[in-house]
């Protein structure tokens, strides 16, 4: 399978040894370890880089469950490294305790679910080779444990199955419910510096100027920018917000010819490589500014649109993209 775009984020700070992306070598020799065949299109993204947090969280259909944590690194060298469901379990029960669990729960064998992510709050994800079967399989299922049950000892099964972790890969997209930001790429015809001067220009900007700031670790720039940026509602945004929130649309059309139809909204500019050489998004290289605009009260494709005609009217400016998802996320 393709893989999605702009996956994996790579580390503002660049990649270390352990970070890295893992050779055959090393991919084999972690098989040989957790005793598994590894999926063909984890393996890929494991010699991409070796784990590590992910643009995509929110699984399509699973309301109220999202795939919240990063992916785990591979690390067959270290000797105390949890690497299956029977090593979380004997952090915290005893080898009696699970001798009688699987006495109890035969077949039980939670050897054969292998951890590559570990998610926020007290669940993981886990390749499932069979571990409610007699006889192991060849290829795994998708299977999420959550510590807050009594399934087996403390354990449960939470959210969502997949048959394959193509079929997982495949239903992660952008959360655009929990994210508070989306995401413009600008190519332009120069530098970030210069290209940022025209914007600022262009759209009469105030910017703030952040020199060797990084952001709580995210960011890795000499220098970065944040402003508010002014985006235009349309008449079909207006008819959308009254729909979704229950007024009129002569209410908000009121409302729009008193306070104005242009709304500054808080942005952020920054280039799209770090200093380290790691990108922002690695698949669209060429980018030269990325913009990181906060989401607002209001439906934000047309405005968004609209923004993004008046950038293409640039004489400097190439091309501009949504990143992070294949399509536009409201």
């Amino acid at each position: 399978m393709k893989l999605i775009r702009n996956f994996l984020k790579q580390p503002a700070k660049g990649f270390d040894e352990n970070s890295q992306g893992r050779t055959n070598e090393q991919i084999a020799a972690y098989e040989a370890k957790v005793g598994f065949k590894l999926p063909a299109s984890y393996c890929d993204l494991m010699r991409q880089q070796n784990g590590g947090s992910v643009h995509y969280q929110k699984i399509t259909g699973a309301e109220g469950f999202s795939f919240n944590g990063g992916f785990s690194e591979l690390r067959p060298e270290l000797e105390y490294y949890t690497t299956n469901f029977k090593d979380y379990i004997l952090m915290t029960c005893s080898e009696e305790e699970l001798a009688a669990t699987q006495k109890e729960l035969a077949p039980f064998h939670p050897e054969r679910l292998v951890l590559f992510s570990g998610l926020d709050g007290h669940s993981a994800a886990y390749f499932d080779y069979g571990y409610r079967l007699q006889e192991p399989v060849a290829n795994p299922s998708i299977v999420f444990i959550d510590d807050d049950g009594d399934d087996f000892l403390h354990f449960r099964e939470t959210g969502p199955k997949f048959v394959s972790f193509e079929e997982f890969l495949d239903s992660l997209v952008v959360d655009s419910e929990s994210d508070d930001s989306f995401y413009l790429g600008i190519l332009g015809k120069d530098t970030y510096e210069v290209t940022v001067q025209q914007l600022t220009a262009e759209f009469g900007l105030n910017l703030k100027t952040y020199i060797e700031d990084d952001r709580n670790g995210h960011f890795n720039f000499r220098v970065w920018h944040s402003c508010h940026l002014p985006l235009e509602l349309d008449d079909e945004t207006m008819r959308l917000y009254a729909e979704k929130n229950g007024t009129t649309l002569d209410e908000v059309l009121d409302w729009a010819s008193s306070e104005g139809k242009v709304r500054n909204i808080y942005t952020l500019f920054s280039p799209n490589q770090h200093r380290s050489g790691t990108y922002l998004y690695q698949d669209n290289p060429a980018v030269t500014v990325v913009l990181e605009i906060r989401r607002s009260w209001f439906p934000m494709r047309n405005p968004v649109d609209g923004l993004i005609v008046k950038l293409l009217k640039m004489a400097q400016i190439k091309d501009v993209t949504h990143l992070s998802s294949t399509k536009f996320q409201v």
